[in-house]
């Protein structure tokens, strides 16, 4: 059975907490423990091209996370949201995922996946 954890990171103002209606994905954070295997895969997925947060316009993200970033399997690097979460989706089809699990998952990186997807009619 291969499982895979997931957590996101969505940028807003305010100190107040995300919303899918108007906040925009930055990172999909994973770790995939394979069927068979006890190794497991991290990886980030992250948008380029933050204006106004850690990564700025141009800049490599993978040299701006590298030193935080020891044992980082995979950093994908997308030009834009949508490109993020179809990203996502076809990491977990390539190693045929069995089970989502995270802290509260479902309710919070999950969901707000599948609304940032919906805003973005994917």
């Amino acid at each position: 059975m291969t499982t895979i954890g997931v957590e996101i990171y969505a940028h807003t103002t305010e100190s107040k907490l995300p919303d899918p209606k108007q906040d925009e994905l930055v990172a999909i954070f994973y770790s995939i423990y394979p069927k068979g295997n006890y190794e497991k895969i991290r990886g980030i997925i992250v948008k380029a091209g933050r204006e106004n947060g850690s990564f700025k316009e141009h800049a490599n993200p993978k040299d701006h996370l590298k030193p935080h970033l020891q044992k980082v399997s995979d950093i994908l690097i997308a030009r834009d949201e949508l490109t993020m979460i179809k990203l996502f989706v076809l990491v977990a089809i390539c190693y045929d995922v069995d089970i989502l699990w995270g802290h509260e998952t479902q309710k919070y990186s999950i969901e707000y996946i599948r609304q940032r997807s919906a805003e973005k009619r994917f």
